[in-house]
């Protein structure tokens, strides 16, 4: 039996999901969460997690990703994103992500990442990936020289701070002190060799979209 765990804070989103699945997996144990959090709260175990975000997402649902030994619990990840966006999806393929596709993408391959990453494949949806390129080649033909040194928890401050999140509330999200957030802030301007916020959010935004 193939244990998958939905994650997603629609349920609306969650139903779709389950009736697909149970029209293409014969045998399938299927939970469902509205957040990482209350998932991981639940002691279950899955073969595999599908993360639904958006750019909207609560971090709590990311920073899982960096700890070590929760992988045993919700198996490998598959980010089900609102919309395609490369750069995040090189991100997550960096934190240990197995699979990146978009609720835009056809439900076909959904079906065939899910079969791939069960498998120990990584996937990226071919939106994203191209014609004849696999997911190795993607990540080193992307352009992101200005900034793929970044960290991801680094890449994910930067978000916040672009979508004019105050450093204080940002600290409350990552529950870390104000002064360190403050530091990264410095360090992701620093590396990114950008001087104010404005600089940031053109560049972050040339990165998302490839202009």
């Amino acid at each position: 039996m193939i244990t998958i765990a939905l994650v997603d804070k629609h349920p609306v989103t969650r139903i779709g999901l389950i009736a697909l699945l149970k029209d293409n997996f014969n045998d399938i144990l299927i939970l469902e969460s509205s957040c990482m959090t209350s998932f991981l709260k639940t002691n279950a175990k899955s073969d595999v997690t599908i993360l639904g975000i958006n750019p909207d997402s609560n971090a709590g649902n990311l920073r899982f990703l960096n700890k070590s030994g929760d992988e045993n619990t919700f198996g490998p990840v598959i980010i089900y994103d609102e919309e395609p966006r490369p750069y995040l999806a090189i991100s997550f393929l960096r934190a240990g992500v197995m699979g990146y596709l978009s609720k835009q993408n056809d439900e076909a391959e959904l079906i065939e990442c899910i079969t791939d990453v069960l498998i120990g494949m990584r996937y990226v949806c071919k939106e994203i990936l191209g014609i004849n390129k696999n997911v190795s080649a993607f990540e080193k033909t992307t352009r992101l020289k200005e900034n793929s040194n970044l960290t991801f928890h680094e890449y994910e401050i930067a978000q916040y701070i672009c979508q004019g999140v105050n450093i204080s509330e940002i600290a409350q999200i990552f529950d870390r002190k104000t002064s360190t957030i403050s530091t990264i802030k410095m360090r992701i301007l620093k590396k990114l060799k950008v001087n104010n916020i404005l600089e940031l959010r053109n560049l972050m935004l040339v990165n998302e979209t490839g202009i």
